[in-house]
């Protein structure tokens, strides 16, 4: 499930654009993890079937270990190691 987060949204943008210019000046790819976690005003909170719901993380910077397995799978997909 997702919850509404639009206070840091925001702030969270303006900190991912800046580092994908600076990724961009020194030719490395940046990949926002922001991207993955949030559409619009929300961010995603949970993940799994109702019965076995997890917590993607712990508070506003850090994943749980579901949440950080989550999205390497959706940043790497079938490339995974």
């Amino acid at each position: 499930g997702y919850l509404r987060n639009s206070s840091n949204l925001i702030e969270l943008q303006y900190i991912d654009d800046k580092l994908k210019t600076a990724a961009r000046r020194s030719g490395a790819e940046f990949i926002s993890a922001r991207s993955y976690l949030c559409q619009y005003e929300e961010c995603l909170a949970e993940i799994g079937p109702t019965e076995r719901r997890r917590l993607v993380a712990w508070d506003d910077a850090h994943l749980t270990e579901e949440g950080a397995s989550f999205l390497v799978h959706a940043i790497l997909g079938d490339d995974l190691l």
